[in-house]
């Protein structure tokens, strides 16, 4: 794996474990459904983390734009309780 490929996984790793274990008050800006699905994907990119950018790519989606869709999804109560529940199944 490279560093990047590397570096990548391991940011997005860390994102998904503040976001497991931290629920920030604020306004809905994700739901329980999106949350799921960025689990799903966390899922993939942790038992595959040689396979970042094409997980990612897979879901249509890049680093930037899933470390901006766990931060969302960390900011809702409800929607990082789902993620949490969805990550430890």
């Amino acid at each position: 794996m490279s560093t990047t490929s590397r570096t990548t996984a391991h940011r997005w790793l860390i994102t998904g474990l503040v976001v497991a274990t931290v629920a920030c008050t604020g306004g809905p800006s994700s739901t329980p459904s999106d949350a799921r699905e960025a689990a799903a994907i966390s899922r993939q990119l942790r038992a595959a983390p040689q396979r970042t950018e094409q997980i990612l790519a897979d879901a249509g989606t890049n680093a930037k734009a899933f470390e901006a869709r766990l931060y969302a999804i960390s900011k809702d109560p409800d929607a990082s309780a789902a993620y949490a529940e969805a990550m430890a199944d």
